[in-house]
């Protein structure tokens, strides 16, 4: 072969191995459209990330009404007790007859227990002779008050509690609109308490121990009158009773009137 044309040989071959070089970088550059579609990978990860915390946060503070509505709201309009009824023995006939409650119906008698409560007829007030259970079927109430168990004292403590219970569920049942309150039952004085191997303080204590249970702070509360009639010992006040059991009348105002700041203060009014 003559130098000339190797030399050309030689010439064609580099410049096509420099060719195929220049080839293999341009190829192994990353693209203008590869960059695109990376950022847009970021881009879309970026607005995901976005949209779940935009979604979180959507929901956190659609949780927040929900939480603040189980809190208990502050009532409207003026505290009134025309919307009450009073459910209860001798004590009650008590705050019937001298607390002067303009507005509240009574159903209650001497001798009332959860026991015979659904045998007795009574006469309320613009409505007539009626049981209970035809009371609670022709009108409906925004309070009831409930104050049983001294004349249930003697039978079985688990007994007596159920018979409560399921008196409360009832008047729940018939009157779901209506807010209810457990009374304490009036202590005794220390006299009666101490002599008395029946009604006695300690399983007057027990009963409405129990019965306090019942109460939620929502639909049901409960009240507790010895805190107003005890003497320093937990017992009834002996000055402010003739029986050993039941509180002069000029007291019962008294007592009406705290039971209507108690309700003002546990429905929010004040």
């Amino acid at each position: 072969m003559k130098k000339s044309n190797f030399i050309t040989l030689a010439i064609f071959v580099i410049l096509i191995i420099g060719a195929v070089i220049v080839i293999i970088a341009n190829h192994s550059k990353p693209k203008d459209g590869d960059k695109i579609n990376s950022l847009s990978d970021e881009t879309v990860s970026s607005q995901q990330n976005d949209r779940v915390s935009s979604q979180q946060q959507e929901n956190s503070e659609a949780e927040s009404p929900q939480s603040s509505a189980e809190e208990p709201s502050v009532p409207k309009g003026e505290f009134t007790m025309s919307d009450a009824l009073m459910i209860g023995d001798s004590r009650t006939v008590g705050i019937s007859e001298y607390a002067q409650m303009d507005g509240v119906d009574f159903f209650c008698d001497v001798g009332m227990s959860s026991y015979n409560i659904d045998d007795k007829k009574i006469s309320v007030s613009s409505v007539g002779s009626v049981t209970l259970n035809e009371l609670l079927e022709k009108k409906q109430y925004g309070k009831i008050y409930i104050m049983l168990g001294i004349n249930e004292i003697g039978y079985k403590l688990d007994t007596i509690v159920k018979r409560f219970t399921d008196l409360t569920k009832t008047i729940q049942q018939k009157q779901p609109d209506a807010i209810i309150f457990i009374e304490a039952n009036l202590h005794v004085t220390k006299k009666r308490s101490d002599s008395d191997k029946v009604v006695n303080n300690e399983a007057l204590n027990k009963f409405n121990t129990a019965i306090s249970e019942l109460a939620n702070n929502q639909t049901i509360f409960y009240l507790d009158i010895n805190t107003v009639f005890d003497d320093a010992t937990g017992n009834l006040d002996a000055e402010k009773t003739r029986d050993n059991t039941h509180i002069y009348a000029k007291y019962y105002r008294e007592w009406a009137e705290w039971i209507v700041n108690q309700s003002k203060q546990l429905l929010g009014y004040e």
